[in-house]
C-alpha cells in the first residue's frame, strides 16, 4: 500500500485542487480509484496470512488454548459478542506491541516504516 501510495501523480491532485475540488472529492475521485489494485491485493494478502494462521491454531490446538481458537470458540458455540469483542482487542493490543518492540529493537526497517 505504501509504495502505491508513493506512487500516486500529484499533479492529479493538485489539477482538482485547483478546479475546486473538495477534500473528500479528491479521495473518492483520484486517490481511491488509483489505490484500489493495491487495495485489493493487500486485502487478498491479509485474508490469506490470517486463514493460515487461523489454520495453524486451529490444526495444533488441541491441548493448549490459544487466543484465536479462544475467539472462534466464543463466537461459534456461545455466541458471546462481548467476549469476542473483548478477545479481539485484546489480540489486536498483543499484536501492535509485538510489532511495537520489532521496530524499537531493530530499527524502522521492520513492520511499515514510514
Amino acid at each position: 500500500m505504501l509504495a502505491a501510495a508513493r506512487g500516486l501523480d500529484a499533479a492529479l491532485e493538485e489539477a482538482a485542487r485547483s478546479l475546486g475540488a473538495k477534500p473528500f472529492e479528491i479521495f473518492r475521485d483520484i486517490t481511491l480509484p488509483a489505490l484500489r489494485p493495491a487495495l485489493v491485493s493487500a486485502a487478498a494478502l491479509t485474508f490469506a496470512t490470517s486463514m493460515g494462521a487461523f489454520g495453524t491454531a486451529f490444526t495444533l490446538a488441541t491441548r493448549v488454548t490459544v487466543l484465536p481458537m479462544m475467539i472462534y470458540t466464543d463466537f461459534t458455540l456461545t455466541t458471546d459478542l462481548s467476549s469476542v469483542a473483548a478477545l479481539s482487542l485484546l489480540l489486536g493490543l498483543v499484536s501492535w506491541a509485538a510489532l511495537f518492540l520489532a521496530r524499537s529493537l531493530t530499527g524502522a526497517g521492520v513492520a511499515a516504516s514510514g
